[in-house]
């Protein structure tokens, strides 16, 4: 894979005067300050600032390409220049517009580039008055000279779509495997959240349209119209899924892997494979975040044989087809599908008592949807990121917990913070957790504080719940377990229902 870069950026315009063309700070002017992209790892960057004043054809007040090799301070990314600004003529205009970035000594291409940012600026003799640019989300104006700094935050991320035949890893011999991977920058303490859309598989002889939902990890069957929709024949014979992350030195990275069987025998027309993905750092995409965009054409008219090769990002033709885009303004790009990395697991910091129904605001609940809605909520209100959330919670009506909780079957689960709970259903079930589920939504601790699960070893309902967790009385008593890395932890005996409990909460996709 060819790792690329999705570009988040910031400009700040901080205090200091100078003369034009200078780093000497002693006159009237703004003075800009250049962080190209404010990281280690970025051997060069090249800028090109413009003040306007306000007449009615506006005035060029200074217009200049400035680049890090030239104009240097400190660290080999800081640069810095002096330019005027009108203070008989407001409001002022500053562009600022991002011309080449060099990461590691490689340029990157110019569909790699953020697009530049105008702000209207008034511009007053003598005063100093910070003003911000933030490509992101724009900051307010106000007066005086202005010190532009330009930073740009890189999520590197590695992107591909590589055609395969007689490999022996697909059913028919032959498929394509698209690969995504993103990483956060090392100052960051959140892991990278991943977003991708449908898998699109569209052919010109007819409506043959193959639509792949890869949102759960591991073989998707081809015959679960919840996930693969196929018109009219099959092109796509085996889906499978490898999501996961792994540490790099300090930063996360988050993976989402899809392989696709293809059957040659149906392939007797042009076929392009469309997705679009990106990375966040949570479950929010920007209106203004890049996407890596994928549209390989995999096959021909003359031939029922795949004819694409290998797509790195950034590939040129005849192994192109995989680079970035933006979204259309003011609108974000949209993702059917979000993966937040290996799902959590926490500990409710306050106590909950069965009984009465869950209103949002109180200490109570009467139903495993109830408990749901109590995890949703803690972990909302924690800030945790993540498409929804169940309580490892059974009653005789709904379904095992260990059902419930989806993806822990096939994927890690992780405590809050990050380390190893289990690495799938046959390990969280198997009497011996790696640790104990002894944190909470904050990521403290809790200890030997009974829970309320409702659940024997096995994952299955115990039978001892409560009364489905409508009777809160001392006549009636459910399963608890507690924060140990042995059974107990869900099945630690039985207590009565009128004395409060934690509850166990779990992410799911």
């Amino acid at each position: 894979m060819r790792i690329a870069a999705l570009l988040c950026a910031a400009a700040l315009l901080a205090p200091a005067c100078a003369d034009e063309g200078t780093t000497d700070e002693s006159g009237p002017g703004i003075a800009i300050e250049l962080a190209a992209l404010n990281t280690s790892n970025v051997t060069y960057a090249q800028y090109t600032i413009t003040v306007k004043n306000a007449d009615t054809t506006p005035l060029t007040i200074a217009s200049v390409q400035i680049d890090s090799n030239s104009y240097q301070v400190g660290a080999p990314s800081l640069v810095r220049y002096v330019a005027p600004c009108d203070a008989t003529s407001n409001n002022n205009t500053v562009t600022v517009t991002v011309d080449a970035l060099s990461v590691g000594g490689t340029a990157l291409p110019a569909a790699a580039l953020p697009a530049s940012q105008t702000k209207s600026v008034q511009c007053v003799a003598n005063q100093d008055v910070p003003v911000a640019f933030d490509f992101f989300a724009v900051a307010s104006s106000e007066l005086g000279f202005f010190d532009i700094t330009v930073g740009t935050d890189v999520i590197t991320c590695s992107a591909k779509l590589d055609c395969q035949t007689d490999t022996g890893f697909f059913p028919s011999a032959s498929g394509v495997v698209l690969g995504f991977s993103c990483t956060m920058p090392a100052a960051t303490t959140t892991d990278p959240v991943l977003h991708m859309d449908t898998i699109d598989i569209t052919c010109s002889g007819g409506p043959a349209t193959v639509t792949v939902d890869a949102d759960v990890a591991g073989n998707i069957s081809v015959g679960d119209t919840t996930k693969v929709s196929v018109t009219p024949y099959s092109i796509v014979n085996s889906v499978t899924v490898f999501r996961g992350e792994d540490t790099i030195g300090t930063t996360t990275n988050t993976y989402w892997n899809v392989a696709l069987g293809i059957d040659p025998g149906v392939l007797d027309e042009t076929c392009t494979l469309v997705t679009k993905a990106t990375v966040t750092d949570g479950d929010t995409v920007p209106a203004d975040l890049p996407y890596i965009d994928w549209n390989v054409q995999l096959t021909t008219a003359s031939g029922s044989a795949l004819t694409c090769t290998t797509h790195p990002l950034f590939g040129e033709s005849p192994n192109g087809g995989v680079t970035s885009a933006w979204p259309t303004s003011p609108n974000p790009a949209e993702f059917d599908n979000i993966y937040t990395g290996n799902p959590t697991a926490f500990v409710t910091s306050d106590t909950y008592t069965p009984g009465t129904a869950y209103t949002g605001s109180n200490a109570f609940f009467a139903s495993v949807a109830d408990a749901n809605d109590i995890c949703i909520d803690v972990a909302d209100a924690a800030g945790l990121a993540g498409a929804s959330w169940v309580a490892w919670l059974s009653d005789t009506a709904t379904v095992d917990p260990v059902d419930a909780a989806g993806q822990v079957s096939i994927e890690q689960l992780r405590l809050v913070g990050g380390i190893v709970i289990a690495l799938g259903k046959t390990d969280l079930l198997d009497g011996s957790l790696a640790v104990a589920i002894n944190k909470d939504q904050a990521g403290a601790v809790v200890s030997g504080a009974p829970v309320w699960t409702g659940t024997s070893a096995d994952g299955t309902a115990s039978g001892s719940d409560c009364l489905d967790w409508t009777d809160g009385s001392a006549g009636q008593s459910g399963t608890v377990g507690t924060q140990s890395a042995t059974a107990t932890w869900t099945n630690n005996g039985t207590q009565l229902c009128n004395v409060p409990a934690h509850l166990i909460c779990i992410q799911v996709p």
